[in-house]
């Protein structure tokens, strides 16, 4: 009976063995398209790293030449701060001078005024003067005149009365 049921176990032994083998061939399937599928995620992640470090090469030399190009640029906008304020200095000293040019001419302009203003007034107190100086004389010649005329007066009264 022992041989019975093995021989009867035999096909299903063998069945089983087959379905093993089968299975064992799946999984060997499966783990080789794993194993491939890794390799390929292993190729694709280096050619990625590789990528990445060209990517990130290149970024770096980008953002060294943006920073140089930015140190420069700053560097020219300091020059260009500094050259504006320079010209505001410049331009306010120039501003000053011309404010004090302005109050020396007005200063001036009044001076001139002023002087015209005394130059009218001499002209008169000296017109005045000469009229005066006129007066004076026309006076003076009366005066010599009546003299004249009174040494007449007593002459001829002298004579009147002798």
């Amino acid at each position: 009976m022992k041989k019975s049921q093995s021989q009867k176990q035999i096909p299903k032994n063998c069945q089983r063995n087959s379905e093993y083998e089968q299975m064992v061939s799946e999984l060997q399937d499966a783990l080789m398209k794993v194993k491939k599928q890794v390799q390929d995620l292993m190729v694709e992640k280096d050619m990625n790293e590789k990528d990445w470090d060209v990517k990130k090469s290149q970024l770096v030399k980008n953002l060294e030449v943006n920073t140089e190009e930015r140190n420069k640029f700053l560097a020219e906008k300091q020059t260009l701060e500094r050259k504006l304020a320079d010209e505001q200095e410049s331009r306010l000293a120039e501003h000053l001078e011309l404010q004090r040019a302005k109050a020396k001419a007005k200063q001036l302009q009044q001076l001139e005024e002023e002087h015209e203003n005394l130059q009218t007034v001499l002209n008169a107190k000296n017109k005045i003067l000469d009229d005066k100086n006129d007066t004076i004389e026309d006076l003076k010649g009366q005066l010599e005149y009546l003299k004249k005329n009174e040494n007449g007066f007593k002459q001829l009264k002298n004579w009147m009365i002798n």
